[in-house]
Order: C-alpha cells, then structure tokens, then sequence
C-alpha cells in the first residue's frame, strides 16, 4: 500500500493531478474489497477533490457515487442520500443517462431500507425507463423485480 501512497504523492507534486486522482480512486477500491470503508471513503473523498479541480465533471459524478456507496456501507444513509443526490445533479447536468438511473437506484434502495416505500418507487420508476432505453436489460430487470416487491407490500 506504501506504493500507491508514494505515487500519489509523486503525481501531485508533479502536477499529474488526474494520475493522482484515479491512483486515490484505485486506492479506495483496494480498501472497499477488503471492507475497509473508513478507508476507502477517505480515498474516495480524495479522488472527488482532485477531479474537482480538474473540472473533470464525469469523474466528479462517479466519485460522489461510490462516496454513496461507501456511505451506505458504513450505515450513513442520510449522508449517502447527499451524496448520490450530488452525483446525480451532475450526471443530469452532462446527460449521462445511466450515471442518472444508476443513482436513482441506489437512492430507491436507501429508501426502501428505510420504509420508505413510495419513495423508493418513485425512483425505481424513475430509471426503469432509463434503463430499458439504454439496453441495460439486466438492470431493468432487476429494477423491476425492486418495483414488484414494493407493490406486493
């Protein structure tokens, strides 16, 4: 792990901030895999300043999700919730159909751990069509079978 830290390091001070920022990102995968979230979200927050400052605004809407992801992991749904709104505002923004129907189901999801059931509907329903215009089969699918289980409730 000393390595990545070490080029990081390197990269930043050599103004290869895009280097630096995918590395950080790379680095926080490494931590989620071992279901280190802590960590991994301090990588992530890293990368998301970086990208940031690159104008990198595809990158930035990734970053805020996997934030939200790890977020999610470690139990902090409202923050998570922030988060992906975030990234979804940006995924908007640039018209990145699946960025945005991605976050509305990761959103569906947060809603529907926490009983809320019509809004996690709104949002499954939401990037059904997202998905299925896209060809994302298998992801519609499994936005679907979510819409059925709130309907059976």
């Amino acid at each position: 792990m000393a390595g990545i830290n070490d080029d990081c390091a390197v990269f930043k001070t050599l103004g290869q901030k895009m280097s630096a920022a995918r590395r950080f990102n790379d680095l926080a995968l490494t931590h989620i895999d071992k279901l280190e979230y802590q960590e991994a979200y301090k990588y992530f927050n890293q990368a998301l300043l970086l990208f940031k400052e690159l104008g990198s605004r595809t990158d930035e809407a990734h970053q805020w999700g996997n934030l939200g992801s790890t977020l999610r992991n470690l139990n902090e749904n409202d923050q998570a919730l922030q988060a992906y709104g975030e990234s979804i505002k940006i995924f908007k923004e640039i018209g990145h159909q699946m960025g945005i129907a991605d976050q509305l189901t990761n959103i569906g999801y947060i809603l529907s751990l926490q009983n809320d059931f019509s809004g996690a509907l709104r949002h499954y329903e939401e990037a059904l069509p997202l998905y299925k215009s896209l060809g994302a089969a298998l992801k519609a699918e499994m936005t679907q079978r979510n819409i059925d289980i709130i309907l059976k409730k």
